[in-house]
């Protein structure tokens, strides 16, 4: 019983990360998607940022050397892979 108790948390895990990496992968490629479609010079700032809801200005500390003015980031959403470890 031990047995195929231990097997089917494992396979239980086993999907659920499943699950959650085509989700991930999913969201990735539609991101790469959208910054496919700007263009340096003629798409504006209100643009990006209407079409990358995933953009979020950096803090002041975040800031690495080489950043002017406004700099952006876009974060995938880590929280199942947080939680499990």
């Amino acid at each position: 019983m031990l047995y195929i108790g231990v097997v089917a948390v494992i396979v239980v895990a086993g999907v659920g990360f499943r699950i959650h990496a085509a989700l991930f992968q999913r969201h990735a490629d539609k991101l790469l998607s959208r910054l496919s479609k700007l263009r340096i010079g003629t798409t504006t700032k209100a643009e990006t940022l209407a079409l990358l809801r995933e953009l979020h200005p950096l803090r002041t500390s975040e800031k690495k050397l080489g950043c002017g003015g406004d700099c952006y980031a876009a974060e995938l959403d880590p929280t199942f892979s947080d939680w499990v470890f």
